[in-house]
């Protein structure tokens, strides 16, 4: 089942029974939110085409689509960047509201915002469809007066209008059925819970993910930095060694060159220190000296 969202058994076992418990939930859940997929596109094919192939095609097409983006969605939620910037401390001279605004600022990236979309768009997609199908009977019946009135302006207005009445009776009307299901008492909130539904794996897993005790991420990046360190010190001496078998007047060892001592990650600078933040009144004293 941890193959779904790919999350590796080996360091799921060095984790504590909490974290494991909390990546079993979303997993569950995840498999939960596809059935869900599955059964309102499959209600949705069915307003569009009343054939079982209509219904089976739109229940593998939409819901093959939305399954993929939210396993990615979920996916890439897991991962931590391989380099983390430490951000410089907020001047204690800076108001409360300052510090909020700042903390903030950082923990909302475009890519949580363009996941929270995407995910947003499914779950609307996805909530519609069943709860219309909570009113089947009455938006049946619904669509059935829309076709009679259909049926009926035709009648009157038959120079105007080229359709044929067996057209309009044989016809679907899955906006209707929108546009009626959705004046329905009940329908607002009954959507709101299904959009919840949805939601629920991606902000379980947000969660486990910016819990700070949590470590299966940690684990994931470690390993990741580690395989980066190893390619890259392979690089380095396949390098060093056709350099020196083929131009054995340089003798200059190219780890030297690089300006950086934790490379390729590039974070700590060789003889330089480290950077650091004045303070308000400090800032304020260089502009007097302008």
């Amino acid at each position: 089942m941890n193959l779904l969202l790919g999350i590796d058994d080996a360091f799921l076992r060095e984790v504590n029974a909490a974290e494991r418990t909390g990546y079993k939930i979303v997993n569950f859940l995840f498999i939960g939110t596809t059935l869900l997929s599955v059964v309102a596109n499959a209600y949705f094919g069915y307003l569009m085409f009343r054939t079982w192939w209509g219904v089976a095609m739109i229940a593998a097409l939409m819901g093959f689509i939305q399954f993929s983006i939210l396993r990615i969605s979920l996916i890439t939620l897991m991962t931590k960047p391989l380099v983390e910037k430490k951000s410089p401390e907020v001047d204690s001279s800076f108001t409360t509201t300052t510090k909020i605004i700042s903390r903030f600022s950082e923990a909302i990236r475009f890519s949580s915002v363009l996941r929270f979309v995407f995910t947003g768009l499914i779950a609307l997609s996805i909530s519609v469809p069943l709860t219309i199908l909570a009113f089947h009977n009455e938006a049946m019946k619904e669509e059935e007066l829309f076709r009679q009135q259909l049926t009926h302006n035709l009648s009157i207005q038959m120079s105007e209008i080229s359709l044929r009445a067996t057209e309009i009776n044989e016809a679907n009307y899955p906006l209707a059925i929108i546009k009626f299901s959705c004046s329905r008492p009940g329908f607002i909130t009954l959507s709101i819970l299904f959009m919840v539904l949805i939601f629920s794996p991606l902000v379980t897993l947000a969660r486990l993910r910016y819990n700070n005790s949590n470590k299966y991420p940690d684990l994931c990046r470690e390993a990741m930095r580690k395989e980066i360190l190893i390619d890259y010190q392979e690089s380095i001496e396949q390098s060093q060694y056709f350099l020196t078998r083929n131009f054995p007047d340089f003798k200059t060892r190219l780890e030297d060159l690089s300006p950086f001592a934790d490379m390729p990650f590039r974070q700590q600078k060789k003889g330089a220190s480290a950077d650091r933040y004045g303070s308000t009144e400090e800032f304020q004293q260089f502009i007097r000296t302008l």
